[in-house]
């Protein structure tokens, strides 16, 4: 009996690989479809990079996510996670946004809250915005 090359092996490896990338990504487009019909869920939009994402409070893995011991808009700090690789990419040019740039938060029962660039941070794994509420 003849014994896998070590090229079959390797692309066995890349199918497994590319199979289990494939199933992250549609569970988070599957995710997405079902969260774009719930209207109580908040967004966020940055319209320079592209971004109208509806938020969750469940998992990064389906998207936006708002941290569990966020403030709402106007009463404190709101703390939002999204992915710039994999499950989307919701923040891929996330990089782009300069001092001055807009994010706008569309909260139920707040309405919308506009915050502005007011300095970034590239840190290891993780990229931070700090804004300020402009009204």
């Amino acid at each position: 009996m003849n014994r896998p090359s070590i090229s079959t092996i390797i692309v066995i490896i890349c199918i497994l690989i590319i199979g289990l990338y494939a199933a992250g990504e549609v569970n988070y487009f599957a995710h997405k479809t079902v969260t774009e019909k719930n209207i109580t869920s908040p967004v966020v939009m940055v319209d320079k990079v592209g971004i109208n994402e509806k938020m969750n409070n469940q998992s990064l893995d389906l998207g936006v996510m708002i941290d569990e011991k966020s403030s709402i808009p106007t009463k404190g700090d709101v703390v939002i996670f999204g992915h710039r690789t994999l499950q989307g990419s919701p923040f891929l040019r996330l990089n782009e946004l300069e001092n001055g740039d807009i994010i706008t938060l569309e909260w139920p029962g707040v309405g919308e809250v506009n915050y502005t660039v007011t300095n970034k941070t590239i840190v290891p794994a993780t990229y931070h915005l700090n804004v300020n509420e402009t009204g």
